[in-house]
């Protein structure tokens, strides 16, 4: 009598059995639009954020970018500390109508097939920036708080 032997049947019946499993639950938890609405909207608050994280808290590249020669927009002197100059600047970009600086904008913030808005705002309602390219339908919004010439200014980015 042979004990404690394992069939090639069973083993292989197993691994089969054990495969369609892991597909099957794969499947449920990709598929679920619940679970894939949170994911999307988490990605586009991720953007957003980062974004925002680049106009107030970064100089940008290179050091002293203009709206015709830059690698990546940063509006601040300091975190938190706008400059006037550079916010001109990306007022340039916005309003130029060049879609193709539209575009290198958005490849610099690595939004390359979504579409953004971005305003800056003193805080009594004054309007500083208001750049906007792309579909704008479902949207991520992100409210900074920031300072130029010793006054706040609102930062709110969007991102669709």
């Amino acid at each position: 009598m042979l004990k404690a032997q394992i069939n090639v049947h069973f083993i292989a019946s197993l691994i089969i059995f054990l495969g369609i499993l892991a597909y099957t639950i794969y499947f449920l938890l990709t598929f679920n639009p619940e679970y894939r609405q949170r994911a999307e909207e988490n990605i586009l608050y991720a953007k957003a954020y980062q974004i925002s994280e680049f106009l107030i808290k970064d100089s940008g590249v290179p050091l002293g970018w203009n709206s015709s020669e830059y690698k990546r927009v940063g509006l601040a002197a300091t975190p938190y500390l706008l400059k006037k100059s550079k916010i001109e600047e990306l007022k340039k970009i916005c309003n130029s109508g060049n879609e193709s600086e539209i575009k290198k904008l958005l490849e610099s913030f690595g939004l390359e097939d979504k579409g953004f808005e971005i305003y800056i705002n003193y805080l009594n309602g004054t309007n500083l920036v208001n750049c906007s390219f792309g579909y704008m339908g479902k949207k991520a919004r992100i409210k900074r708080i920031a300072s130029l010439n010793n006054a706040f200014v609102e930062v709110i980015v969007d991102v669709s």
